[in-house]
Parts: C-alpha cells; structure tokens; sequence
C-alpha cells in the first residue's frame, strides 16, 4: 500500500454525498484507479486529509450502503471531498459532514435517531413543508427514525422508509416528513 504525503486534517466523520455520482479511488487523486461509485445521499464513514492542496477521505472499514461493496482495513479507497479547485471538472462540493462518529459508533439503524410519536397522530408530507403533500399518518408511540433537517426555520425529521414498509405507502418515494414541534400549527411537541 502507498503512503501518500499528506496527513489527517481532521477525526473519522460521518459524510453524506451531495453531488449526483462521487467516484471511490485507489489513491487520492483524480487520475487513479476507480475501485467504485457512490450515489447522491449515501451516507459513508472516513477520514478527511489534506494531500497536495485537496481534502480527500480515506474510507473506514465500513459495508457501503445501498451497494454490495465492502471496505476492509486494508483497503485504501479514497473520495474528493470538493472538486472546485480541480481544473476541468467543475463539479464544486462532492461531501458533506454530517457527524464527528465512525461505524463503530452506529448501530444497525445507520446513525439515525429514534423518536416517538407524541400526539394521537402526526402527519407525513411528501417535502418538509405544510404544503406538502400528505402522504399518511403515524399512530401514537409509534416510534420513527430518521435525520432531522430544518427548513424555514422549523425542524422536520426525514424518515427513509426500509424497503418491506414501502407496500403500507404506496404514494411515497421511500422518503416523507414528519413535523417535530407542532408550534407552526399551533400544537405543542410532535416527536422526542
């Protein structure tokens, strides 16, 4: 395995891709090897450094969701951080961090939060917006995970649906969302 003259810039982190399609490397650079892709909204585990002005991520060992690629300790695969600076591609941001965690610090549910449903019902809407469309409602106690995302000012928790649940919503795309504090139409707390 080669070294690379760089060092860690920062602790494991938790990065969500934010641009359509991130090619994985076989060493930090845009001319190397492609071992694989990931895909807008996968979530990854890995370890930001910085190498001949670019921020790259090492992968962690980690299985890559929605995908039968697996990244092994031995394994140096590699994703660009932000593509502004490479000449020709003008691609801007690639990731995102989202948490200071590696996967050892996720259990089976990927990191996202619990939370249970407080009032009788609440319900789920296609966008995180009243005006969305409703797409169905979630029961009292029933307990939703998902990540919590601020729009307009409120928070909404963004639940991904696993696949076997997507028959009880037919209408929904795998994703809804769910109001957390009921203060924008005039309840109190939705979810804790």
């Amino acid at each position: 395995m080669a070294e690379y003259a760089g060092c860690a810039s920062d602790v494991e982190g938790a990065y969500e891709v934010v641009h359509k399609v991130v090619a994985l490397r076989r060493a930090p650079t845009v001319t190397a090897e492609p071992w694989g892709r990931l895909m807008q909204e996968m979530r990854i585990f890995g370890t930001p450094h910085l190498i001949r002005g670019e921020t790259w991520v090492r992968l962690s060992p980690q299985r890559l969701p929605k995908t039968r690629m697996e990244v092994d300790a031995s394994d140096a695969i590699w994703a660009l951080l932000d593509a502004s600076s490479v000449p020709g591609l003008g691609l801007g941001v690639l990731l995102r961090r989202i948490a200071d965690r590696g996967p050892q610090e996720v259990g089976d549910d990927g990191g996202q939060e619990a939370w249970r449903v407080l009032p009788a019902r609440v319900f789920a809407r296609s966008e995180a917006s009243t005006s969305g469309d409703l797409l169905g409602f979630f029961e009292q106690g029933a307990v939703l995970r998902g990540d919590v995302v601020a729009h307009g000012g409120h928070r909404w928790l963004r639940v991904d649906l696993p696949p076997g649940d997507v028959g009880r919503w037919p209408q929904c795309r795998r994703r809804m969302f769910v109001l957390v504090d009921g203060s924008l139409i005039g309840f109190g707390l939705l979810l804790e």
